[in-house]
């Protein structure tokens, strides 16, 4: 079964390779990690990461999982690294498997590799660094003169301050506070210099001595400049020379670890929105060549997230889709057709043999024919479009740059259209249901469509808070 999964997976990779590359995506190269759902579970709460160092609250974490339903089924996780790792649900039905490959490679990877917030990541030596730093606590939680008391003091003291790690990504051409300090010692000897010079005005003499003091109060900060890296401030010898090595290499990993999972969280909306709109976009390509029953099959996965009016407001998922396909629409445009090899598919009669298992290659016509692949390909022609638009702003853009710029009235007015249509069609589903179970009129609100008509927000709100109130009621009873 493993064989022919795998088999199956590296078919697939090959096929969504050919659109993605032609799509302009670039990921890091990725490897498939098959694992259970519960191996996926207990990774969580160690982001993902197999070599990590341990503490107790990942195991809290992992008990509050499981507290809240361990039984729940969790389709992937991918790690930002160079080369990436996806790991897939061995449980998922393949096509769920390929949804995951273009949702996790082709989307979270591509956004990794390419988005600047992520450029300290680096991503080619996280495995290695993350191993070295559960290495290091490791021996000291063995070793007797230090012990795991101790290693639990200071990591607990720097989880407390992991959101604290600077800047991410740190500005390159920041002046260092070396410079600064000594740029401000030359400027006081100046001004004092001017002062020695100054003519008997007095109100000269105020204003030299006014910028001396402001100096000199400068001089006595430290950091002079703002720094927002508690941590690396507190590891810094010069700042802190009673530290000892242990507990400045202990800060150093739980450091080097949020300013690599930082970005991840100020991306979330983009990063899960770009996933989204490829897992759907690149599926649809020629190149990949689903067959027809599992094209059917996608949308209800495909509309995972949007299945309340209230994700086009909150859900990364549905959000983020919401503003990159608006990108789309309204800054990319088709180039013209270019051709493309799709994979070929034949079809011929049913035999005995279809019927004992069902190859993942083939399927069913409504008059009970099998369609399967081939292995060879034919040529189609396909519309090129441009999203060069899009590719600048996964590049250049973090969540609060990415809303500011494009989440404006027009793309607001459309998502509330798109929500009060949601409420219109649920709310005439509820009112129907009601009517057939005899509730009258007063509570079903039937026919609701001539109240829904022109309705303002307190009647919409009148509506629901009846239908609430019952639902209590009837919960209750």
């Amino acid at each position: 079964m493993y064989e022919k999964l795998i088999k199956h997976i590296r078919m697939w990779d090959e096929r969504l390779t050919k659109a993605g590359v032609r799509m302009g995506l670039q990921p890091y190269p990725t490897r498939y990690e098959l694992v259970s759902d519960d191996q996926m579970v207990r990774l969580i709460p160690y982001v993902m990461l197999p070599n990590h160092y341990r503490h107790w609250s990942f195991g809290k974490k992992y008990e509050q999982q499981m507290k809240n339903g361990g039984n729940f089924h969790i389709f992937e996780a991918v790690i930002n690294s160079d080369p990436s790792f996806c790991y897939l649900g061995v449980t998922n039905r393949l096509p769920m498997q390929l949804l995951v490959m273009a949702h996790a490679k082709w989307g979270h990877v591509d956004f990794f590799a390419n988005n600047k917030t992520f450029g300290d990541s680096q991503a080619d030596s996280v495995f290695e660094r993350l191993a070295q730093g559960a290495e290091f606590i490791k021996n000291l939680t063995r070793d007797p003169t230090y012990g795991v008391d101790k290693v639990e003091f200071i990591l607990d003291a720097a989880h407390a301050l992991d959101d604290h790690v600077g800047l991410v990504p740190s500005i390159k051409d920041r002046v260092p506070e070396k410079q600064v300090r000594k740029e401000l010692e030359v400027r006081l000897l100046e001004l004092k210099q001017r002062l020695r010079q100054a003519e008997s005005s007095e109100f000269e003499t105020k204003q030299i001595q006014a910028q001396i003091d402001e100096v000199q109060g400068m001089l006595k900060h430290d950091p002079i400049c703002p720094n927002n890296d508690v941590l690396g401030f507190i590891m810094d010898s010069r700042n802190n020379p009673r530290l000892g090595d242990e507990e400045r290499g202990m800060l150093a990993v739980v450091r080097d670890e949020a300013l690599y999972l930082h970005p991840q969280a100020r991306t979330k909306f983009m990063n899960e929105g770009w996933a989204s709109y490829w897992e759907k976009n690149l599926l649809l390509q020629p190149e990949v060549g689903m067959p027809i029953n599992w094209t059917m099959e996608m949308p209800q996965y495909w509309s995972m997230h949007d299945r309340q009016a209230t994700a086009w407001y909150f859900d990364p998922y549905a959000l983020g889709l919401e503003v990159f396909d608006y990108i789309d629409r309204k800054y990319g445009y088709d180039e013209g057709e270019v051709e493309v090899d799709a994979p070929s598919y034949t079809v011929r009669e049913a035999t005995p043999a279809d019927a004992e298992e069902e190859s993942d290659f083939q399927y069913r016509t409504a008059d009970g024919k099998v369609i399967e692949w081939t292995g060879e390909t034919h040529k189609v022609k396909v519309m090129q479009r441009n999203r060069d638009k899009m590719m600048q702003v996964r590049k250049n853009h973090e969540d609060k740059s990415f809303f500011r710029e494009f989440l404006n009235e027009e793309l607001l007015g459309e998502i509330n259209d798109k929500s009060l249509e949601w409420f219109h069609r649920v709310s005439g589903i509820i009112s129907r249901t009601l009517r057939e179970r005899g509730f009258n009129e007063a509570v079903s609100f039937y026919p609701i469509e001539k109240k829904l008509e022109n309705a303002s927000l307190e009647t919409l709100g009148a509506i629901v808070e009846t239908w609430m109130n019952y639902a209590q009621m009837s919960e209750n009873l």
